[in-house]
């Protein structure tokens, strides 16, 4: 933030902060906003430039109509500031101490060098790029050797949870020689539960950064019904695409199994994500491929638990 800003006290008039723009203009770095005080130094309101060279110059600061204030703490993420400034359209945000006195503003150039940060730093998350203690800029420019150091952890944990879920492959390997059909889906159920939980990650990490005052169980509750109404229809899809096979079990098999899994990466990207924000950690850590490995586990889990069950009391 900066504090070069023009501040003006509430018994003011419109010619004397038009004086004050004339005389202390090149010392401020944004002249977007007048931001007015009491004299505790308590903020009390924003007036646009564009306000107050509409108004006449006799007029007092005071007899402005009083605005619900958009403002920030000193500890806010500095993400959320960027995306309250887009939410309600402000060139700068100001910050405040938990009394409201005024402690400086964030301006239009860093709040658009806020977002552009974030984004990168998000798509590198969600690519499984780790950068430490490198911004997003010098990651994506750094040497070999600082590239590989930056990926790698997260492809190696892929290679476990790899080896995992080919060890779960090979522990119902009985239920696959049964029915050969039921590895040409397997593809098919795993894409389809890492894409509907990296929307409900995507979603919810969004909805974390823009509000702070977010109902978790509502909004668990709204997700869970999407996920639910989701699940349905594309159990119900396959069951009937899939019954070209000629074999109706099979087609029963994938239905249930897509349903559950379904279900079960709406839960899975939610917990991930509200743990992290629970520890205090960045819930898009979260995102990418640690959610992708454990949803690739357990829709394996599910598919081969489901396929048991109904081969063991249908055939």
């Amino acid at each position: 933030m900066t504090h070069k800003v023009p501040v003006i006290c509430i018994e003011e008039t419109i010619a004397e902060v038009e004086n004050l723009l004339e005389k202390e203009a090149s010392n401020f770095d944004t002249i977007n906003y007048i931001y007015v005080i009491d004299r505790g130094g308590k903020l009390l309101n924003v007036i646009s430039i564009k306000e107050l060279f509409r108004s006449p110059s006799t007029k007092k600061v005071s007899d402005f109509l009083q605005k619900k204030l958009v403002t920030v703490r000193a500890h806010t993420d500095q993400e959320r500031v960027a995306l309250l400034a887009l939410e309600h359209k402000l060139k700068a945000v100001p910050v405040i101490d938990k009394d409201d006195h005024l402690l400086g503003v964030v301006p239009s150039d860093e709040i658009l060098s806020i977002l552009d940060t974030e984004n990168i730093e998000d798509l590198l998350r969600f690519a499984g790029v780790s950068y430490f203690d490198k911004t997003p800029y010098e990651a994506i420019t750094a040497s070999a050797v600082s590239q590989v150091r930056s990926r790698l952890p997260w492809l190696a944990l892929g290679l476990v949870g790899g080896l995992v879920a080919a060890g779960i492959v090979s522990f119902f390997e009985n239920t696959i020689k049964t029915t050969l059909a039921l590895a040409m889906f397997m593809p098919l159920v795993v894409y389809m539960s890492d894409a509907v939980g990296t929307q409900t990650q995507t979603i919810f990490v969004r909805s974390l950064a823009i509000s702070h005052h977010l109902s978790l169980w509502k909004y668990l509750g709204r997700e869970f019904k999407i996920g639910l109404m989701i699940s349905l229809v594309c159990s119900v899809l396959l069951t009937l695409l899939s019954l070209w096979q000629g074999n109706a079990l099979i087609s029963l098999i994938l239905g249930t199994t897509l349903f559950i899994s379904l279900i079960s990466a709406v839960l899975v990207a939610f917990g991930i994500t509200l743990l992290l924000f629970k520890l205090k950690k960045d819930p898009a850590v979260g995102s990418g491929p640690f959610a992708t490995i454990v949803q690739d586990i357990l829709s394996l889990v599910i598919y081969f638990a489901v396929a048991t069950t109904f081969l063991r009391f249908f055939s």
